[in-house]
């Protein structure tokens, strides 16, 4: 507080040529709220972003519980999400947490206009049905989602708008499950992976779950695909079911490098006996998983930010398995050694888990 203070004497601040904006990164609910009440109480003229969760679901189930008047949201931007950077190699769908947020905030303003929202992705192709989600709520207000759903299929040709819109629910589905207890599964930030992690704690059964639910929407949109002429509609299933399919395998990859869990040390604290080549065995597994999943994705790029994903898995899922096919099976690493250089990096999504 004292910061923003100091920083508001400055000429170009004071002038207001510049304006100022405080930001609140904190996704624990309780703190959050917290410390909105101090910024709003202590500076009441400061514009103010908050970010109060990971993914859209958790960020609308979080600022419903900050309280704040209408004065206050008038200066005011939440920080919502189209993806979620935990999730980066798996088809996600945020729009029940966006409308979740459109509608709380609408109720909140009483129908006057929202100040505003920003809306967090890194992909492109993958989010074109959430970001237009996104974009008409912004400008048209809540929009019921199974209304968009059936509007957004038939301008596509698809018949069979229920089972569409009953897919993208399941997706809407998956993408809570995936955020709340699978959270760094697709993390692309590359520190994540540097020790190994998190093939070693991730929760197996869950994975599994999600990849059987994964399966479950493709298998019924490629039901779906076959009665659709209209070749807009084909090519965006044609994609869909693309990206529905690499999650899976990527599921199956990680899965497949989760059972590193099953390996234990000796009584000297070492890995000895069958463990190093079993090791060896479980993280080649998964690395032939994940170039299926290159191989698949790879079949589907329209634009350059598909390039990046295949980059990122590269250079983040993929080297984690060499480090610990390193570590545990005495495999020299096959690709150059990462290290940290420095501690300014983006902090891992927290799980919060109530007693």
């Amino acid at each position: 507080i004292e910061a923003v203070r100091i920083i508001k004497k400055d000429p170009l601040f004071a002038s207001g040529k510049i304006s100022l904006k405080l930001g609140v990164y904190c996704t624990i609910q309780p703190y959050a709220a917290m410390a909105y009440h101090l910024v709003r109480k202590y500076m009441p003229s400061t514009e103010l972003t908050i970010m109060p969760g990971h993914g859209s679901v958790r960020t609308a189930n979080n600022f419903a519980k900050v309280q704040a008047s209408s004065s206050d949201l008038a200066k005011t931007t939440v920080f919502s999400w189209i993806e979620f950077d935990g999730l980066m190699f798996t088809q996600q769908n945020p729009i029940a947490g966006i409308e979740s947020l459109a509608n709380d905030l609408g109720a909140r303003n009483k129908g006057q206009q929202v100040n505003a929202i920003i809306f967090n992705h890194w992909r492109t192709a993958e989010n074109r049905t959430a970001a237009k989600y996104a974009a008409l709520t912004s400008l048209l207000g809540p929009i019921k989602t199974d209304d968009f759903y059936t509007s957004y299929a038939k301008r596509l040709g698809i018949a069979d708008t229920k089972a569409f819109a009953a897919n993208m629910k399941k997706l809407e589905e998956i993408d809570q499950l995936s955020t709340n207890d699978l959270p760094n599964v697709g993390f692309c930030w590359i520190g994540a992976w540097l020790q190994g992690a998190p093939y070693t704690w991730m929760n197996r059964t869950m994975l599994q779950k999600v990849n059987n639910m994964y399966d479950s929407v493709g298998a019924s949109l490629e039901e779906i695909k076959k009665s659709v002429t209209h070749t807009a509609g084909r090519s965006y299933l044609d994609f869909l079911c693309n990206r529905i399919g690499t999650s899976s395998l990527y599921l199956k990859a990680f899965s497949a490098g989760a059972a590193i869990q099953t390996i234990e040390k000796d009584g000297t604290g070492k890995y000895a006996g069958s463990a190093p080549a079993r090791a060896t065995s479980i993280c080649n597994e998964a690395l032939l998983l994940f170039e299926k999943y290159m191989e698949m994705h790879t079949r589907m790029m329209p634009d350059r930010g598909t390039e990046g994903t295949l980059i990122n898995l590269w250079h983040g899922p993929m080297y984690g398995l060499k480090v610990l096919r390193k570590t545990i099976g005495n495999i020299p690493m096959d690709a150059p050694v990462k290290e940290e250089k420095s501690s300014d990096a983006p902090p891992l999504p927290i799980l919060i888990k109530k007693g």
